[in-house]
């Protein structure tokens, strides 16, 4: 169903581009009118579906747990927000354009929807790391890890992760934070 409405908007892009560069006067415009309503017409339906599928699934897909259900709930939060923001946009730029066909009036909405599609699209990929962190966010503020002796031959510890420099062994408990300590044990 998603594709019937991607393929049609894009086709009706393509045809509106190409009628686009034949013109020569402005005035001409609203010969594109056509083309450009049903391709923003489908994009918008495009998006609302989108959207809606998303939101579909990831309710249909809940769990009995917490942090897994606090997970799909903020992702639905995000394919609504950036879903109904397209759609809105992508209504407005037809409604201007059906108002005013001879004008520029859809302008601004249609210059606004295309940075919303690359944002919307940024902002899924962006959303990833935080809803990770959501979904792995321990309840404890404390973590102990062990210390390994020192392999002074090599230079590093038995676990592969600890690395030892003068001493004081290092651990790496993610890729975010740093431990070092001289102590048998190192504490978050």
């Amino acid at each position: 169903m998603i594709g019937i409405c991607s393929l049609p908007a894009f086709i009706f892009g393509v045809i509106y581009t190409q009628k686009g560069f034949a013109i020569k006067f402005f005035t001409l415009a609203e010969r594109l009118f056509i083309w450009s309503s049903l391709g923003l017409g489908f994009g918008a339906a495009a998006d609302l579906l989108i959207a809606g599928t998303m939101i579909y699934y990831l309710s249909k897909n809940k769990t009995g747990f917490q942090k897994t259900n606090k997970a799909i709930n903020m992702l639905v939060a995000y394919s609504l927000s950036t879903g109904a923001l397209t759609c809105v946009f992508a209504i407005g730029d037809v409604i201007a354009e059906t108002a005013a066909p001879a004008s520029l009036d859809h302008v601004p909405f249609f210059f606004i929807l295309i940075r919303l599609h690359f944002l919307s699209f940024m902002s899924m990929l962006n959303s990833r790391d935080h809803v990770r962190e959501q979904l792995y966010a321990s309840d404890h503020a404390m973590v102990t890890i062990p210390s390994y002796p020192p392999a002074t031959d090599i230079g590093y510890a038995t676990n592969p992760d600890t690395k030892l420099r003068e001493g004081r062994s290092i651990g790496l408990t993610d890729s975010r934070r740093l431990v070092s300590s001289t102590s048998k044990e190192n504490v978050v």
